[in-house]
């Protein structure tokens, strides 16, 4: 089967996003699995997962753990992090912010 422009769009979201963001190997997995294809869907699938910001922030967190700077409160009852992440440009411009703050209890 050929899916139609706004059915690709579809498929494309939900065997990525709601998949927890799989890799394009795990992407094509689920279109043969569905009788889907068509020339190209490899490449179309490689190019959706590399342009997925969620998934280069993830692959990029991992590698740049020097962006993080952490911050620890200890006392009797209470302990708290607070972790700031500085976004590199390409990032930032994607998301619209340059920083993330994260606070955990």
């Amino acid at each position: 089967m050929v899916p139609t422009i706004k059915q690709l769009n579809k498929l494309l979201y939900d065997f990525h996003t709601n998949t927890i963001h799989s890799n394009y190997k795990e992407m094509k997995r689920l279109f043969n699995k569905q009788k889907i294809g068509f020339p190209g869907l490899e490449s179309l699938l490689k190019e959706y997962v590399n342009n997925c910001p969620i998934c280069n922030w993830n692959s990029r967190v991992k590698r740049r753990e020097d962006r993080v700077k952490s911050i620890e409160f200890n006392g009797p009852d209470y302990a708290y992090t607070f972790d700031i992440t500085y976004l590199n440009s390409d990032m930032a411009k994607s998301f619209g912010i340059k920083y993330i703050l994260r606070i955990m209890d």
